[in-house]
C-alpha cells in the first residue's frame, strides 16, 4: 500500500512524501520525493498542481517499473529463472563447492525454477533432497548454504521481498564438524616419505611450522624473510603479521633457495595440488583426507598439545585485530620465539 502524504517545513511551505506499507513483512518505510511547495493555505493554486505531481509519482511508484526503481520487488523479476541468476552470482567463485551446490540446485529443480516457484515448503524439500543426495550432513550445510546466500542476494538486488528460507524449518542440522590434523607422528612420517613434487613437500612442512595459511604462502616473498622472523601482511585480513622461525621451517628456507632463490616467491604452489598432497599422505601411511589448511590446524593443535596457552596460538595465527597485534608487537615477538621452539624440539624427537 502507498499512500502519499505530506510534512510542513520552514518557510510555510509543504514536503511530499510516499508511506510504504509492506502487507507481506508487516513493514513501514517512507519516501521523500523531495517535492516542495507552498502550504495549501499560502497559494492554493501552485500547491494542488505540486500534489498533482505528486500523486502522479505515487501511482507510478505502484507501477512494476516504479517498484523496480525503488527496490521493491519487481512482479516481472519473480519469474525470473532462479538457475541462471544462481549461476551469475557464483561466476567469480574459484572454489569448487560453488559449481557443485548450483549442480545439485539444477538436478533438484531440473534445471529451471522462477523466484515465485521458490516457498518456504520449496526450501524445505531441496533440504530433504540434499539430505538424501549428499553422503554426509556436512556437504548438504555447504550447499543449502550456497542456495540461502543467492537468496539473500536476490532480496539485496530487488529480486524478492523476504528470502523464503527465513520462514522454512531447518531440517540440516549444523553438527561441528571433525576438523582433520596431524600428529608429531604424521608430521615426521610426512618428512620422511617422498612427495611427487618436493617444492609442494617443503611448502606444506613449512606451514606446519608456521601457522600460515596457504593464501600467504602463496604470496610469500623472499624479502619477506629476515634472519630467523618471518613479516607478512595478512592477505584475508591485511594485517601485518610476524612469526619466529624455528631451525625446522630454516632448513626447509634454505632447501627451497637452492631450486627457486632466483625468483621473487618463495614457493610455487599449484592449484590443484591438494590430490597430490593426499597421495603424499597415503603413502606415508596416514588415513586422513587433507587439506592445505590442514597444516594450519595441526600447527595450532600440536602448539596446544605442547602447553602453549591459547592467548599465543591466537597471535600467533594472526587472528587477533591490528590494534592488538600493535599493542603486542615488542612483548609477543620474544613471547612467539619461545613458543614455536616446542615445535623444533617435537620435529627432531
Amino acid at each position: 500500500m502507498v499512500k502519499l502524504r505530506e510534512k510542513k517545513v520552514s518557510g510555510n511551505r509543504v514536503s511530499f512524501y510516499l508511506d510504504i506499507y509492506n502487507e507481506a513483512t508487516k513493514t513501514r518505510r517512507y519516501h521523500f520525493l523531495k517535492l516542495h511547495a507552498p502550504s495549501k493555505r499560502a497559494d492554493k493554486e501552485l500547491y494542488t498542481l505540486a500534489r498533482r505531481d505528486a500523486e502522479r509519482i505515487r501511482t507510478q511508484f505502484e507501477a512494476d517499473a516504479a517498484l523496480d526503481r525503488y527496490g521493491v520487488a519487481n512482479g516481472r523479476k519473480l519469474t525470473m529463472n532462479a538457475v541462471d541468476y544462481f549461476a551469475e552470482c557464483i561466476k567469480d567463485k574459484r572454489n569448487q563447492n560453488y559449481s557443485s551446490a548450483l549442480r545439485a540446485f539444477k538436478e533438484f529443480c531440473k534445471g529451471e525454477a522462477t523466484f515465485e516457484s521458490i516457498t518456504p515448503e520449496r526450501c524445505e524439500q531441496y533440504q530433504r533432497f540434499l539430505l538424501q543426495r549428499q553422503k554426509s550432513t556436512g556437504g548438504a550445510i555447504v550447499y543449502y548454504t550456497h542456495f540461502v546466500s543467492m537468496l539473500n542476494k536476490a532480496v539485496k538486488d530487488g529480486i524478492i521481498q523476504v528470502a523464503p528460507h527465513k520462514r522454512a524449518a531447518l531440517l540440516i542440522k549444523n553438527r561441528p564438524p571433525m576438523l582433520p590434523y596431524l600428529t608429531f607422528p604424521e608430521v615426521q612420517a610426512l618428512e620422511r616419505t617422498p612427495c611427487q613434487d618436493d617444492e609442494l613437500k617443503r611448502a606444506f612442512l613449512f606451514m606446519v611450522f608456521t601457522g600460515i595459511r596457504v593464501s600467504d604462502a602463496r604470496n610469500l616473498k623472499w624479502t619477506d624473510i629476515a634472519g630467523d622472523v618471518l613479516t607478512i601482511r595478512i592477505q584475508k585480513t591485511q594485517q601485518p603479521h610476524t612469526v619466529p622461525l624455528i631451525p625446522a621451517a630454516l632448513h626447509l628456507l634454505d632447501a627451497q633457495r637452492l631450486t627457486s632463490g632466483q625468483y621473487e616467491q618463495v614457493f610455487r604452489i599449484p592449484n590443484d595440488g591438494v590430490n597430490m598432497l593426499n597421495r603424499w599422505a597415503t603413502s606415508a601411511g596416514i588415513a586422513k583426507r587433507i587439506g592445505f589448511h590442514t597444516a594450519r590446524r595441526t600447527f595450532a593443535s600440536l602448539a596446544a598439545q605442547r602447553g602453549v596457552d591459547v592467548g599465543t596460538i591466537k597471535s600467533l595465527l594472526g587472528h587477533s585485530t591490528l590494534q592488538m597485534s600493535l599493542r603486542y608487537a615488542q612483548v609477543n615477538l620474544e613471547s612467539k620465539r619461545n613458543a614455536v621452539m616446542v615445535l623444533e624440539t617435537a620435529a627432531h624427537q
